[in-house]
């Protein structure tokens, strides 16, 4: 290609090979089609591959040859594919031809391959409705394993839809992936099977994307609208560098200050209900501590929460308990404008948010002479280190640190982490620097969640009192919202049944 600059168009197009047979390569050929210009200071460069109309615009020669060596070795792993079982999930990306990808910085579909034992048939694919391709299920590796042995397929592709790009129906998304999930069936499917196609629903899913943008700490902020399961509907916090986990979550109901409208309806978050496990775990933890009933309490809660993100669970708190108060830290002054902005986070009497580094802060009271001043503190945060996620951060599971938070912690107070097992180095070695200071750690070891929040403290647990005040404290929450909350959308007392000792 370096002989043919100015004056040439240069069309590289692809050829799949028939793949029929075990002799003969598998990869595909290539045909360079060159033109020369009447105008001989200009210069273009083209690819397509099958079948695809539109071909794509290079940037220049080093771009082109990238994507003949992506279709190689796509190839490659087809290849692989079709002739061994998988040991590991494997997931890939599917990119499009230019008018479906929309100038999206994300994939069009994932491709996530699970294999199992076969027992209801050979091969089939599922399609995550979008919007919840983050949930547990499918997003975790025991999630995509549960939904791949409830299923029951030699192998089970989990296809995802992303964000950015439009998806007219479920007939559309078949038509486009009925060739590429050919491209990685299992070895030995017979010829004329027909992969079937599951959903969860017929609908392609809803996805409203509320922000995307940068804050200068956070990095790439996605802020979406997203459909669940059971036709309620959530708002998420996405961090791009973090993987695109969902860092916060909360429930939006339609805006009841506004008169009714027939369609597109204002959403707004409902403070009043508790999303995720982890946080309703947490507030169960509050009676590990003596003398704490949050549903009868007399003297008022002091709470130090590291780490706000979407302000799930301090919303929830200022709402529900007169006999809280709560200082909530923030690194990222941008993401709690955006957590007041799009999550109702609101300061009040007893809830006080500060743009701050939580070490900092901390380490602030510390040298003010400051002791015994907060009943509970909660480190509820992640980081990156040398591109892997901690959760929590290595920095907050120091010495210093925690014997910093023992310092701040009343006699009979609590600790309380969220951490995921998967996202620390040794996990072990973390609960032995915690009991330095914390003579008992508990975890909530909850099903279908990564993370695990810890409890440390040096208070025994009393399971009876524990649960006696868990279950009053459900009651509470239900009395509060008139039955708008039951026991089938929030459920506290269970919580309990998953605290370990560590």
């Amino acid at each position: 290609m370096q002989y043919f600059v100015m004056g040439f168009s240069i069309h590289i197009h692809g050829i799949k090979q028939d793949g029929s047979g075990d002799i003969g390569s598998k990869l595909p050929v290539f045909i360079f089609i060159i033109t020369k210009l009447s105008e001989k200071s200009q210069r273009s460069v083209e690819f397509s591959m099958g079948d695809v109309n539109k071909p794509q615009m290079c940037k220049d020669n080093e771009h082109a040859i990238s994507l003949v060596k992506e279709q190689q070795d796509y190839v490659m792993v087809m290849d692989r594919l079709a002739k061994s079982k998988l040991d590991d999930i494997l997931s890939i990306e599917l990119w499009g031809d230019n008018e479906t990808n929309n100038n999206s910085q994300d994939p069009r579909y994932t491709l996530t391959l699970v294999d199992g034992d076969m027992v209801n048939g050979f091969y089939g694919v599922f399609i995550v409705p979008e919007g919840r391709e983050t949930e547990w299920q499918f997003s975790s590796e025991n999630g995509r394993r549960e939904l791949a042995e409830v299923i029951g397929y030699k192998r089970l592709a989990i296809a995802s839809l992303h964000r950015g790009h439009t998806y007219e129906n479920i007939d559309q998304i078949k038509e486009e992936l009925s060739q590429k999930v050919l491209d990685v069936a299992p070895p030995g499917m017979p010829n004329k099977y027909k992969v079937p196609f599951m959903s969860a629903g017929e609908s392609t899913g809803y996805r409203k994307v509320q922000f995307d943008g940068k804050t200068n700490l956070s990095g790439s902020v996605v802020i979406q609208d997203v459909q669940n399961e059971d036709q309620t509907y959530t708002r998420q916090l996405i961090f791009s560098q973090m993987n695109k986990v969902v860092q916060s979550e909360t429930r939006i109901i339609n805006d009841p200050s506004k008169k009714k409208k027939k369609k597109n309806k204002d959403r707004v978050p409902d403070s009043s209900y508790l999303l995720w496990d982890i946080y309703k775990a947490m507030l169960v933890a509050f009676h590990f501590i003596p003398n704490v009933n949050l549903t009868s309490q007399d003297e008022t809660l002091d709470v130090l929460l590291i780490g706000v993100g979407g302000a799930a669970l301090p919303s929830f708190i200022s709402k529900t308990f007169e006999k809280i108060r709560m200082t909530c830290v923030e690194l990222d002054g941008e993401l709690l404008d955006l957590a007041k902005t799009w999550f109702g986070a609101e300061e009040t009497e007893a809830v006080q948010y500060v743009t701050q580094d939580g070490l900092q802060f901390i380490q602030e009271k510390v040298d003010q002479a400051q002791q015994d001043i907060y009943d509970v503190i909660i480190f509820d945060v992640g980081g990156l280190d040398d591109g892997r996620i901690f959760v929590p951060p290595k920095a907050f599971i120091e010495e210093g640190v925690l014997k910093n938070t023992r310092t701040l912690l009343k006699e009979k107070g609590a600790l309380l982490i969220n951490t995921n097992p998967s996202r620390v180095d040794n996990n072990e070695e973390m609960i032995s620097i915690i009991k330095r200071f914390h003579s008992n750690v508990y975890r909530f070891d909850l099903p279908n969640s990564s993370n695990k929040p810890i409890v440390c403290t040096n208070n025994s647990f009393n399971f009876d009192s524990v649960y006696t005040k868990t279950k009053d404290l459900q009651k509470y929450v239900h009395g509060r919202t008139n039955g708008k909350i039951n026991i089938s959308n929030f459920d506290l007392e269970s919580i309990i049944d998953y605290v370990i000792t560590e």
